[in-house]
């Protein structure tokens, strides 16, 4: 068990102390006790591994990007890898995009499995830092999926707020990290003060 000391004025919270009288000048402490199965309360970390999850699940949802042509037709590329035109008409498909989808449902699952696991940091971070790698391989697939639709097809980039999400995603899994390597470093901090 640990025990935290807050010096305070008010009556002592100490169990011998049943009189209700004020405490001398020896109780004027309240102890609180803390011990190691009580949940770690979650602070910022728990915001960044959901954001990544929400952004990776927006990502997977509606087309994940739009083209324009030389006559200035919108083209899409979808989540199944087909590129259609205006009117619906598939102008071909790519293979590169499978990759990226699954990459992308395993970074879902990643950061729910590391949301979870608040009460073993250790593998929590062990798994933000796999997650980071795993960020920065769907962000590097996102880049060449559309880089190999718009060179393949001679397309121009439309730009949107779907590409920004691979990057937040992986600015979002270092924040996590860096979160959770904070409570690591705090615990073992007051585990040597114990």
């Amino acid at each position: 068990m640990l025990n935290f000391t807050f010096s305070t004025a008010l009556y002592s919270m100490d169990p011998q102390n049943r009189s209700g009288r004020s405490p001398g000048k020896e109780n004027k402490h309240i102890f609180i006790p803390v011990s190691k199965s009580e949940r770690m309360i979650q602070r910022i970390q728990s915001v960044y591994l959901t954001v990544i999850i929400l952004l990776s699940l927006l990502l997977l949802r509606g087309n994940l990007q739009n083209f324009t042509d030389e006559s200035g037709t919108k083209i899409s590329l979808g989540l199944t890898g087909a590129i259609t035109g205006a009117g619906g008409d598939v102008m071909g498909r790519l293979p590169i995009i499978w990759p990226f989808l699954a990459l992308a449902a395993v970074v879902v699952l990643i950061s729910l499995i590391t949301l979870f696991l608040f009460r073993k940091r250790r593998i929590q971070l062990r798994l933000s830092g796999l997650l980071i790698g795993l960020c920065a391989v769907l962000l590097i697939l996102f880049c060449a999926s559309i880089y190999y639709a718009a060179s393949t097809f001679s397309l121009s980039i439309v730009f949107g707020i779907k590409m920004a999400f691979p990057i937040l995603i992986l600015v979002s899994s270092v924040f996590a990290w860096r979160g959770i390597l904070k409570d690591e470093r705090l615990v073992r901090s007051y585990d040597r003060l114990r």
